[in-house]
């Protein structure tokens, strides 16, 4: 059997459509001492994968990029609410 691995990681559909959704709504905001992050954002290099995703280029602090994902998604998760029956 033949394994093949992507030169270039993928991220989940889920959350980067999120955050490509409220990027795009200009929902996102942040602190204005994050200048390592807003050079992170520009010097993204983002493309769509065959499947639908979206595939992270390797040039710039993608590590940033990955932990911006992430940290969005989270904070976008809506709170767990009891159910009473």
């Amino acid at each position: 059997m033949l394994m093949v691995t992507p030169a270039v990681p993928t991220i989940s559909l889920a959350p980067d459509t999120l955050f490509r959704d409220l990027a795009a709504g200009r929902v996102l905001v942040h602190d204005e001492a994050t200048a390592d992050v807003d050079e992170a954002v520009l010097a993204a290099q983002v493309r769509e994968s065959a499947s639908g995703g979206l595939i992270l280029g390797p040039r710039g602090r993608t590590h940033l990029i990955r932990a911006l994902v992430w940290a969005t998604c989270a904070a976008h998760r809506p709170t767990p609410r009891p159910v009473i029956r």
